[in-house]
Protein backbone atom coordinates (compact mmCIF):
# COMPACT_ATOMS: atom_id res chain seq x y z
CA UNK A 1 0.00 0.00 0.00
CA UNK A 2 1.73 3.78 -0.87
CA UNK A 3 2.61 5.76 1.72
CA UNK A 4 0.11 9.08 1.26
CA UNK A 5 2.41 12.38 2.59
CA UNK A 6 0.36 15.13 4.39
CA UNK A 7 2.10 18.31 4.59
CA UNK A 8 2.22 19.89 8.16
CA UNK A 9 0.06 22.78 7.99
CA UNK A 10 1.50 26.15 8.42
CA UNK A 11 2.21 27.99 11.64
CA UNK A 12 -0.64 29.96 12.80
CA UNK A 13 -3.40 27.58 11.20
CA UNK A 14 -4.25 26.81 14.33
CA UNK A 15 -5.22 29.53 16.63
CA UNK A 16 -7.46 27.71 19.99
CA UNK A 17 -8.67 31.62 20.56
CA UNK A 18 -9.89 32.01 17.14
CA UNK A 19 -13.44 32.37 16.44
CA UNK A 20 -14.94 29.08 14.78
CA UNK A 21 -15.54 29.62 10.55
CA UNK A 22 -18.96 28.86 9.46
CA UNK A 23 -17.08 25.91 7.40
CA UNK A 24 -16.46 24.37 11.08
CA UNK A 25 -19.29 25.20 12.42
CA UNK A 26 -21.14 23.59 9.81
CA UNK A 27 -18.69 20.03 10.31
CA UNK A 28 -19.64 20.53 14.14
CA UNK A 29 -23.82 20.25 13.08
CA UNK A 30 -22.87 17.33 11.06
CA UNK A 31 -20.93 15.70 14.11
CA UNK A 32 -23.54 16.05 16.47
CA UNK A 33 -26.37 14.28 13.89
CA UNK A 34 -23.88 11.27 13.72
CA UNK A 35 -23.88 11.47 17.85
CA UNK A 36 -27.40 11.59 17.69
CA UNK A 37 -27.17 8.13 16.59
CA UNK A 38 -25.02 6.67 19.30
CA UNK A 39 -26.31 5.01 22.32
CA UNK A 40 -27.55 7.57 24.78
CA UNK A 41 -24.70 6.61 27.43
CA UNK A 42 -21.64 7.87 24.58
CA UNK A 43 -23.48 10.78 24.05
CA UNK A 44 -21.91 14.29 25.64
CA UNK A 45 -24.97 16.18 25.56
CA UNK A 46 -23.49 18.81 24.47
CA UNK A 47 -25.00 21.97 22.72
CA UNK A 48 -23.00 23.03 19.87
CA UNK A 49 -24.01 25.62 19.37
CA UNK A 50 -22.21 27.15 22.46
CA UNK A 51 -19.05 26.10 20.85
CA UNK A 52 -17.70 29.62 19.86
CA UNK A 53 -13.60 28.90 19.48
CA UNK A 54 -11.16 26.77 17.09
CA UNK A 55 -10.15 25.12 20.62
CA UNK A 56 -13.61 24.09 21.73
CA UNK A 57 -14.48 22.98 18.75
CA UNK A 58 -11.50 20.60 18.56
CA UNK A 59 -12.29 18.63 21.75
CA UNK A 60 -15.32 18.45 20.99
CA UNK A 61 -14.42 16.63 17.43
CA UNK A 62 -12.10 14.49 18.98
CA UNK A 63 -14.44 13.40 21.32
CA UNK A 64 -16.70 12.23 19.02
CA UNK A 65 -14.66 10.93 16.75
CA UNK A 66 -13.21 8.77 19.51
CA UNK A 67 -17.10 7.55 20.34
CA UNK A 68 -17.48 7.31 16.78
CA UNK A 69 -14.39 4.69 16.23
CA UNK A 70 -13.34 3.11 19.04
CA UNK A 71 -9.46 2.16 19.37
CA UNK A 72 -8.29 -1.26 21.06
CA UNK A 73 -9.36 -4.63 21.05
CA UNK A 74 -12.28 -6.60 21.69
CA UNK A 75 -12.03 -8.96 24.25
CA UNK A 76 -13.36 -12.51 23.15
CA UNK A 77 -13.66 -14.49 25.64
CA UNK A 78 -12.78 -18.26 25.18
CA UNK A 79 -15.12 -20.82 25.28
CA UNK A 80 -15.74 -23.20 28.31
CA UNK A 81 -13.96 -26.65 28.15
CA UNK A 82 -16.28 -29.05 27.15
CA UNK A 83 -18.63 -26.52 25.44
CA UNK A 84 -17.74 -28.03 22.12
CA UNK A 85 -17.67 -32.35 22.01
CA UNK A 86 -17.47 -33.63 18.43
CA UNK A 87 -19.44 -36.84 19.28
CA UNK A 88 -22.24 -34.90 21.41
CA UNK A 89 -25.66 -35.02 19.30
CA UNK A 90 -26.92 -32.54 17.98
CA UNK A 91 -29.07 -29.57 19.89
CA UNK A 92 -32.24 -28.38 18.12
CA UNK A 93 -30.50 -25.04 18.19
CA UNK A 94 -27.75 -26.54 15.51
CA UNK A 95 -30.18 -28.39 13.81
CA UNK A 96 -31.94 -25.02 12.85
CA UNK A 97 -28.74 -23.71 11.47
CA UNK A 98 -28.20 -26.54 9.81
CA UNK A 99 -31.58 -26.25 7.99
CA UNK A 100 -30.89 -23.07 7.57
CA UNK A 101 -27.44 -23.15 5.66
CA UNK A 102 -29.37 -26.09 3.66
CA UNK A 103 -31.27 -23.71 2.61
CA UNK A 104 -28.89 -20.56 1.46
CA UNK A 105 -27.08 -23.85 0.18
CA UNK A 106 -30.07 -24.49 -2.50
CA UNK A 107 -29.41 -20.75 -3.81
CA UNK A 108 -25.93 -21.96 -5.02
CA UNK A 109 -25.51 -23.61 -8.60
CA UNK A 110 -26.15 -27.18 -8.51
CA UNK A 111 -22.18 -28.20 -9.40
CA UNK A 112 -21.00 -26.03 -6.19
CA UNK A 113 -23.66 -27.94 -3.41
CA UNK A 114 -21.77 -30.13 -1.03
CA UNK A 115 -24.25 -32.97 -2.08
CA UNK A 116 -25.05 -33.93 1.61
CA UNK A 117 -28.03 -34.59 2.53
CA UNK A 118 -28.79 -32.81 6.21
CA UNK A 119 -30.61 -36.08 7.55
CA UNK A 120 -27.82 -38.20 8.17
CA UNK A 121 -26.11 -35.03 9.95
CA UNK A 122 -26.48 -36.24 13.95
CA UNK A 123 -23.15 -35.04 15.55
CA UNK A 124 -22.12 -31.51 16.71
CA UNK A 125 -18.36 -31.97 14.22
CA UNK A 126 -20.23 -33.36 11.25
CA UNK A 127 -22.61 -30.21 11.34
CA UNK A 128 -19.42 -27.76 12.19
CA UNK A 129 -18.21 -29.41 8.92
CA UNK A 130 -20.85 -28.95 6.73
CA UNK A 131 -21.71 -25.39 7.80
CA UNK A 132 -17.99 -24.76 6.89
CA UNK A 133 -18.56 -26.25 3.47
CA UNK A 134 -21.33 -24.11 2.74
CA UNK A 135 -19.65 -20.55 4.10
CA UNK A 136 -16.72 -21.00 2.14
CA UNK A 137 -18.79 -21.93 -0.81
CA UNK A 138 -21.30 -18.81 -0.10
CA UNK A 139 -18.28 -16.34 0.42
CA UNK A 140 -16.96 -17.36 -3.11
CA UNK A 141 -20.29 -16.12 -4.69
CA UNK A 142 -21.80 -12.55 -5.03
CA UNK A 143 -24.67 -12.24 -2.86
CA UNK A 144 -26.24 -9.89 -5.40
CA UNK A 145 -26.69 -12.52 -7.87
CA UNK A 146 -29.07 -15.15 -5.28
CA UNK A 147 -30.87 -12.93 -3.34
CA UNK A 148 -32.36 -10.33 -5.43
CA UNK A 149 -35.96 -10.41 -5.51
CA UNK A 150 -38.04 -11.73 -8.47
CA UNK A 151 -39.69 -8.80 -10.25
CA UNK A 152 -42.80 -9.72 -11.55
CA UNK A 153 -44.35 -8.66 -15.17
CA UNK A 154 -47.05 -6.74 -14.88
CA UNK A 155 -48.18 -4.71 -18.69
CA UNK A 156 -47.69 -1.59 -18.28
CA UNK A 157 -50.57 0.92 -17.06
CA UNK A 158 -50.80 3.17 -19.78
CA UNK A 159 -52.19 0.51 -21.44
CA UNK A 160 -56.03 -0.10 -21.35
CA UNK A 161 -57.80 -3.04 -21.78
CA UNK A 162 -58.71 -2.38 -25.90
CA UNK A 163 -54.93 -1.50 -26.29
CA UNK A 164 -54.01 -5.04 -24.62
CA UNK A 165 -56.85 -6.63 -27.04
CA UNK A 166 -55.62 -5.29 -29.84
CA UNK A 167 -52.33 -6.60 -29.48
CA UNK A 168 -53.02 -9.96 -29.17
CA UNK A 169 -56.06 -10.20 -31.77
CA UNK A 170 -54.03 -7.65 -34.62
CA UNK A 171 -56.54 -4.87 -34.10
CA UNK A 172 -59.56 -6.72 -34.65
CA UNK A 173 -61.02 -6.28 -31.13
CA UNK A 174 -60.17 -2.27 -31.43
CA UNK A 175 -62.14 -1.89 -34.55
CA UNK A 176 -65.25 -4.14 -33.11
CA UNK A 177 -65.27 -1.49 -30.14
CA UNK A 178 -64.64 1.45 -32.04
CA UNK A 179 -67.69 -0.09 -34.18
CA UNK A 180 -69.97 -0.27 -31.23
CA UNK A 181 -69.37 3.03 -30.00
CA UNK A 182 -69.82 5.09 -33.23
CA UNK A 183 -73.24 2.80 -34.21
CA UNK A 184 -74.84 3.37 -30.99
CA UNK A 185 -75.46 -0.49 -30.64
CA UNK A 186 -74.41 -0.52 -26.83
CA UNK A 187 -77.90 -0.67 -25.15
CA UNK A 188 -78.67 0.96 -21.75
CA UNK A 189 -80.48 -0.15 -18.85
CA UNK A 190 -82.81 2.40 -16.91
CA UNK A 191 -83.50 2.31 -13.33
CA UNK A 192 -85.95 -0.77 -13.79
CA UNK A 193 -83.23 -2.55 -15.59
CA UNK A 194 -85.06 -2.61 -18.74
CA UNK A 195 -82.87 -1.83 -22.30
CA UNK A 196 -83.72 1.12 -23.72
Amino acid sequence: MAKIVVPKPAKGSFNKDRPASDLLKSQLKHLHALEKSLPHRLQTGHNVDEIKTESQASAYIKKITNRLHPRGKIKVPRPAPGSFHKHRPLSDLLRRQVEHFREAERLLPVDQQTGIHIGSIRLEHEAAAYIGKVTAALHEQNPADYFQPARPTVPARSEGRDEVATKRTGGAAKNATSQKKSTGATKRRDAKGTRK
